[in-house]
């Protein structure tokens, strides 16, 4: 799950420093009670496509981390989000 987080992050940010904008990738985590709380913020470009709450794209090859991200999540009986607004992406995984 983290893998396929961070390779996300790492395209968004590549995409960024391609169109010549900024570029950055925060991971933060935590543990409360018997529950790991992760959240990762990354640069991403305005094109974001959401569908049903969960990012989308029409790239070959692509989306398939997203979906390993949410059965992991799922499988555990944990909770994800995802949200871009004002060129930043978010990840909240909740286990």
């Amino acid at each position: 799950m983290l893998s396929n987080a961070l390779e996300n992050a790492l395209h968004a940010a590549v995409r960024c420093r391609e169109a010549g904008q900024g570029a950055f990738i925060e991971t933060t985590g935590h543990e409360k009670g018997k529950k790991l709380f992760l959240q990762i913020t990354n640069s991403c470009l305005p094109d974001v496509q959401f569908r049903e709450g969960v990012p989308v794209t029409d790239r070959t090859g692509h989306g398939l981390g997203v979906r390993s991200i949410c059965a992991i999540s799922e499988r555990y009986g944990g909770l994800t989000s995802f949200a871009a607004k004002d060129g930043q992406f978010t990840l909240r995984v909740m286990l």
